[in-house]
């Protein structure tokens, strides 16, 4: 028995987050005269489209720091892995000679 998929369109199993598209300043308030709780919650989003813009500047450079500490440190993993494997078998070669 197989299973129907659901008939939801495409891009709703994916949407994008406010965030990414910045529709954070939807929810803005644009009243002539606001309450000082509108005036604030304006403030909150304005913050919150700030540290999304930090956060994402932050993530492109953890991952352009990840490739390039990956290209430097596989080739020493590689090397230390080999070392340690060359040294347990002449420590095994040591200890099971006589005297």
């Amino acid at each position: 028995m197989t299973q129907r998929s659901l008939p939801f369109p495409d891009d709703a199993s994916n949407p994008p987050s406010a965030a990414k598209t910045g529709k954070l300043t939807a929810l803005k308030f644009e009243a002539a005269k606001m309450s000082p709780a509108q005036k604030r919650f304006n403030q909150l989003i304005d913050q919150t489209e700030s540290l999304v813009a930090k956060i994402q500047a932050a993530q492109a450079l953890a991952d352009s720091h990840r490739v390039k500490s990956s290209t430097a440190l596989t080739p020493l993993k590689n090397e230390f892995d080999t070392l340690v494997r060359k040294m347990a078998w002449w420590l095994d070669e040591r200890l099971t000679q006589r005297g």
